[in-house]
């Protein structure tokens, strides 16, 4: 087990709760002492007995330093944000409603308690030490965190679940496969403006300067000279007035993340080495928290999570590193569909399929306190099997700019219950490059591009659940909206 690189600051202990009779011994968390220590850069480090202790403390620390970022996260992924902000947050509810981020997160909390119990037992130890933190701030014991403080929003958040954190889940992997607003600018531009698909990049990763490295001896032999790549691009155009919606700006230059590594043949001192550069959006606080989680009992994993989830996602063990980029797999479809006059069927090339409706309620803040504000019903519109009707208060565009009919379908392989939290919480267990693969194939959606190594190897790995549309010559590509009467 490795040390805090800088000199420990402060150091906290977690105490056992005293012993209940009525209370289940094996239940009790943590159940034996769990010391947090913050180093000089402010990291903690999570040092008990057990895992699931260990993910107590994690879930105390994320708590007791990012609680307010935690309740945002949470509120956006179960499409609460509005009972905060008001109106200006209406529209990404309704969207969270319309794609289901909460029900999805119940749905993989159900499949991972069926099928990965050991897991399903470390979340709800990581939701266990978020709540003692919540109790903490509630009872007064602890001081309100910024966000929280009577000049502030004034409130206390609710107790977690752990379909709350298995919803976030769904949601961070929504948008590292989303594919949505890119697909629908270019149905508008090839409807309104199609000589600009020439020059307008639409999701186009950058590959600027790659510089293979080969070895001197082996199996593998360059062919040509090794030179710079360089992709060349034409200067994209202006895009028409009014073209845009809401304060969105589309992609105008190359979207794309890095991975780089070096086995440890390769390298001087004999180990490997990785870098990456994933390409988080840069917000204050940052949405990806360091952390270092040990167990006597073999977890010792230290990198970082994304707030409101309990694995360590990027980071290392002391046997296997790891980092990630997008995949840019297209994991979404969308079709151009026309409904029944009363909205309770709708036909495509293969047939004639029912509509069910669901009805949602947000509670939309005026300027009153948290809890207030007046409460407006939503109808979510679901095609089973085929995916859900957008609104258009959620597309960036007028629907009238994208479609014949009056409806787009959407589809995404994540609608349905995946076990991405058994994926990294087997890559924070990882003992060889093995290991991280057989963690990393549990993934399903989240697409992303894997580059782990350990003494031995240098693995890169992508793993992603993909529609299955045929062969690509026989149907229309599906970058853009596509005309739902066509059976293909």
């Amino acid at each position: 087990m490795w040390k805090p690189a800088a000199a420990v600051a402060t150091v906290m202990l977690l105490l056992p709760l005293s012993s209940c009779a009525t209370e289940d011994e094996a239940a009790r968390l943590p159940s034996a002492e769990v010391e947090l220590l913050r180093d000089g850069l402010g990291i903690t480090h999570v040092h008990a007995k057990t895992e699931r202790d260990a993910f107590y403390g994690a879930g105390y620390a994320m708590a007791r330093d990012r609680l307010f970022q935690m309740e945002l996260v949470r509120r956006q992924a179960l499409g609460r944000s509005a009972e905060l902000f008001g109106e200006r947050a209406r529209r990404a509810d309704i969207g969270a409603r319309t794609f289901g981020f909460a029900r999805l997160g119940a749905q993989d909390d159900a499949r991972g308690r069926a099928e990965r119990p050991d897991d399903m037992a470390a979340l709800d130890a990581w939701v266990a030490g978020v709540n003692q933190r919540i109790e903490e701030v509630s009872l007064g014991r602890a001081p309100r965190p910024y966000g929280l403080r009577p000049t502030e929003l004034d409130f206390v958040p609710e107790p977690w679940k752990a379909s709350d954190a298995t919803a976030i889940g769904k949601l961070l992997a929504f948008g590292l496969s989303n594919s949505l607003d890119a697909e629908i600018l270019a149905t508008a531009l090839l409807n309104l403006a199609p000589e600009l698909m020439k020059t307008v990049p639409i999701f186009q990763p950058a590959f600027d300067d790659v510089h293979p490295m080969l070895p001197a001896s082996g199996p593998v032999r360059a062919k040509a000279p090794i030179v710079p790549v360089r992709a060349s691009r034409a200067a994209p155009a202006p895009l028409p007035n009014g073209f845009m919606r809401g304060p969105r700006a589309w992609p105008d230059r190359p979207m794309g993340s890095n991975n780089w590594g070096v086995t440890a043949a390769m390298s001087s001192n004999g180990r490997p080495i990785l870098a990456g550069d994933p390409h988080q959006p840069l917000t204050s606080p940052t949405r990806l928290y360091p952390i270092a989680i040990h167990a006597d009992s073999g977890l010792s994993v230290f990198g970082f999570s994304f707030v409101g989830t309990p694995a360590v996602e990027l980071g290392h063990t002391e046997h296997v590193g790891w980092t990630a980029t997008t995949s840019f797999a297209d994991v979404m479809d969308m079709w151009d569909v026309t409904t029944s006059p009363d909205e309770t069927e709708l036909t495509l090339g293969d047939g004639t399929h029912p509509i069910r409706h669901r009805k949602e309620t947000l509670l939309v803040r005026g300027g009153g306190p948290v809890g207030s504000g007046d409460r407006e019903e939503i109808d979510v519109a679901e095609v089973p099997g085929y995916g859900v009707l957008l609104p258009e208060v959620v597309l960036p565009l007028p629907r009238s700019f994208l479609v014949k009919g009056n409806a787009v379908l959407f589809q995404w392989t994540g609608f349905r219950p995946t076990l991405e939290l058994s994926a990294f919480l087997g890559m924070d267990r990882a003992k060889t490059v093995g290991d991280f693969e057989e963690a990393a194939n549990l993934l399903s959606v989240g697409a992303q591009n894997f580059l782990a190594a350990d003494r031995e190897h240098l693995l890169y790995h992508v793993r992603a659940a993909v529609p299955d549309r045929g062969a690509p010559g026989t149907h229309p590509m599906p970058w853009r909206i596509l005309p739902g009467s066509d059976r293909e």
